[in-house]
C-alpha cells in the first residue's frame, strides 16, 4: 500500500474484522437455515411466565415450521426469511442483509450474530473490488 492514501483508506475499512474474521459466503449460507428457524421461533414466541406460554415456547424450540409462498404478507417474518433465503441462492448477499435488516425485537435480537458476518462479508467484497479497480488503474498508467 505504501502511502497511497486510497488503499490505506480502504485497508483501514477492514480493520475492525482483524481479530475476528469475516466468514465466508458458503458459511453464511450453511448457517442460515438454522438461523432463520431461530428467528422464526423468536418471533412466534409468547411473552409472559404461565403454563401455557411455557408450553407453548418450549414446542416452538423443537419444532419450526415456516409458511412459504408468494401469498404472504410483506412484512411477515416467513416472507422476510423467504426474500433472505432466495437472496443468498442466486448469491445475492445483500438482498438477504436487506430483507433482514429491517427485523426488530427477539427476532432481529436473534439474527444480529449472522447480519453482522454477512456485513462483514460484503464489506470485504466491496474493498476487494475498490482494491482490483486501483491495482488495475496502477498498470494501466506505468509509463513504458
Amino acid at each position: 500500500a505504501g502511502d497511497d492514501p486510497n488503499i490505506m483508506n480502504i485497508l483501514s475499512q477492514l480493520e475492525p474484522y482483524a481479530d475476528s474474521g469475516i466468514p465466508l459466503l458458503a458459511s453464511l449460507r450453511l448457517r442460515f437455515e438454522e438461523v432463520a428457524g431461530k428467528i422464526a421461533g423468536a418471533a412466534m414466541s409468547l411473552e409472559g411466565s404461565g403454563w401455557l406460554e411455557r408450553a407453548f415456547n418450549r414446542l416452538s424450540s423443537l419444532v419450526t415450521v415456516r409458511r412459504t409462498g408468494d401469498n404472504l404478507p410483506a412484512d411477515s417474518i416467513d416472507s422476510i426469511l423467504a426474500r433472505a433465503e432466495a437472496g443468498l441462492k442466486e448469491g445475492d448477499l445483500l438482498a438477504a442483509v436487506d430483507a433482514l435488516g429491517g427485523l426488530d425485537g427477539s427476532a432481529g435480537d436473534t439474527a444480529a450474530d449472522w447480519l453482522a458476518g454477512a456485513r462483514a462479508r460484503l464489506a470485504a467484497e466491496r474493498a476487494m473490488a475498490s482494491l482490483h479497480v486501483i491495482a488495475i488503474s496502477m498498470l494501466t498508467n506505468v509509463k513504458d
